[in-house]
Formats: C-alpha cells, structure tokens, sequence
C-alpha cells in the first residue's frame, strides 16, 4: 500500500477504469477511489459500463456531488503514410476560429493517405478495479498511460483493497467516504463469511457515524420497489444440487418482465442469492435476458475453483464471479454449466 501511494503521488492524472461488467458495486468502488483521488489533488476520470438513472442515483446518494465526471481530453491524431505521400513541410495557420494544418509536398499529395484518428489523452496512473481476465490487454492498449496498476480479487477481495487505498492515501476514512465503504462492507459479507478484519473496519465506519436513512436511501434508488418480488421469484426458482455443490436459480423473462427488472438488479440479486442459500459452493443463477437468449453469473466461495470453473466454460474472472451469455435455452447453458462442474470435481 505504501508503494501503491507513492505512485499515486507521482501520478499528475488517473484513470479508474472498470471493465464491461455493469457490477454497481464494482462501480460504486470505482467512484469511490475517483473521490480519493480529487481528494488527494489529482486530476481523476472513471471509466465504468454506461451507467444507468438508478446506479447514477445510487452513486450520488453516498458520494458528494463534487465528483461527477469531467470532460475527458482527447487527442487527434492525423496520421500520413510517407511512403505513399511524402512531405517536405508541416505548419498551421489561423484564420478567425478555423486552425488550418497544412502539409506542403510535390503535386502526388492525395487525400486517401490521411487517416484521422482520436484516442483518449494519456494519463499518468491507469488504475484497473478487477476487469475480467480477457479484457486487460484491450483496456491497457485504448488508454495512453505511463504506469498502472490491476485491482483484483485473486488474493483478497476488492472490499479490502478498497479499503486500504484509502487508508494509505488519505491516512483515514473521511466521513464523505463512511456510507459508500459501509455499502461495499455489506455486499461483502453477504458473499463470505464475516472476518476479524471486516468487523474492525464496519466497527471504525460505526465511530464515524453511519446514517442509517442514507443506506436505505441509497439501496431503494439503486433497487427500486420490486427488488424483494424479484428475490422471491428467484428462491422459489432455486434448488441445492449437493452433489455438485451448486445452488441453481432459474429466472424466466416473464419474471424479469412482471417485477420490472433491470440489468443493475442483476448483481444485488446475485449477492442475495448467496446470502441467503449459503449452503452451495457455488451458485449459477440463469436469467432470460430477452426471450430465447440466456445469461448467467457463476461464483463460489473458493476463488481458485471458480477460476477452474470460469476457464472450462471458456469465460475469465470478474471478482469473484463470471459470466455467460448467448444461450438459446436454459436447457442448453445447464448442461455446459453442469458438464464443466462434473469435469472439474473428477
């Protein structure tokens, strides 16, 4: 940690990028280490999936308003294949508000060999927050950046990391950060079981003062009324599979359509599924996204299983879960799902 602040010390800007995966507690971080980073002086951008009306005012409810977004900088590259046009003379010339680029060579200059191109302006400190495996080297090579560091789950879950950011760069939790840390803590402790460590931190939250109105503020915007229809469809659809250690969630569209379920819901539920249907290693919950095309979100208490698990399905790690997609059936998904599971307990 004493490293990681040096770094972002020596950073003059930073990018907190998540990857594709529309976690709000992925983002919810993801903004929170965007406000250190404002805190500590730095320019800071976060770069999360499109962030919908319920996540953005879910965000705003348990951060200060002074961390919206900027305006990202960009840069235009004009780019000129010389051995096709050479130039003997580049300048720019202003006429009023037009910038005019000129490039002076014999009378073969031809447009075609122009190529305009823009790309997201470098930054000193890439910071990726736990993208799945596949998307690191697309993230590393779309964003300029002179030194970054990977957040991941792999050896302690994100919550703790998060936590000890914080801790290194501000030396101690603000109260603008208690509410957003105390909502982490939670998902957190609905996945695994409590620990020494996440008591000392939600202990610590409490001394600051935690407002409990605030929490349920922010849940309610983020899950809506229907929530609760929503995990009660799903346990009514859950089965334990002792054999294979796996507690199985069936969600057909009709149910997503009748408790008006968006994509965001779909990661809370997720968490209370594993809270409250403990007893499997792993849970699989299969939902309809639209009719006829099946997604699921795999995760276990054992993060070296559910790698196993997430490489024989051909997918990669995004915490302490994975995801698929693109299934015509449930049938279909349940086979591969159980077919890998099988092959992984041989």
């Amino acid at each position: 940690m004493q490293k990681f602040k040096e770094t972002v010390m020596a950073a003059s800007s930073i990018a907190v990028q998540t990857g594709s995966v529309a976690d709000p507690s992925k983002i919810l971080a993801a903004h929170l280490l965007h406000e250190l980073f404002l805190s500590a002086g730095k320019k800071s951008v976060v770069r999360t999936p499109k962030v919908t009306d319920n996540i953005r005012a879910f965000i705003d409810t348990l951060l200060p308003s002074s961390g919206q977004n900027e305006t990202e900088e960009e840069n235009m590259l004009i780019k000129i294949n010389t051995d096709h046009m050479p130039i003997t003379e580049l300048k720019y010339e202003k006429e009023g508000a037009i910038l005019k680029i000129i490039l002076r060579g014999k009378n073969t200059l031809d447009a075609k060999h122009l190529v305009i191109e823009k790309e997201k302006a470098p930054v000193g400190l890439l910071v990726l927050l736990d993208p799945h495996d596949d998307e690191v080297d697309t993230l590393l090579k779309t964003t300029p950046h002179a030194d970054v560091v990977r957040l991941t789950s792999k050896t302690k879950n994100l919550f703790y990391k998060v936590a000890g950011i914080i801790d290194a760069v501000a030396g101690e939790v603000s109260k603008e950060f208690v509410h957003a840390l105390w909502v982490l803590a939670r998902a957190e402790e609905k996945q695994v079981e409590s620990s020494p460590e996440l008591l000392a931190i939600k202990t610590r939250l409490l001394d600051i003062g935690v407002d409990r109105e605030k929490i349920r503020a922010a849940e309610e915007a983020l899950n809506g009324p229907n929530f609760w229809k929503l995990v009660g469809r799903a346990l009514a659809r859950s089965e334990f599979e002792k054999e294979l250690g796996m507690v199985w969630t069936f969600l057909p569209h009709a149910d997503l359509e009748k408790t008006r379920a968006q994509s965001e819901h779909l990661f809370p539920l997720f968490t209370e599924l594993r809270h409250l249907r403990p007893e499997g290693s792993f849970l699989a919950l299969l939902y309809e996204k639209t009719p006829k095309s099946i997604s699921a979100i795999i995760g276990g208490s054992n993060i070296d299983k559910t790698r196993e698990l997430a490489t024989l399905l051909g997918s990669s790690l995004a915490s302490s879960y994975f995801v698929l997609e693109g299934f015509p059936t449930f049938s279909e998904i349940e086979i591969k799902i159980r077919t890998s599971a099988q092959k992984m307990l041989q």
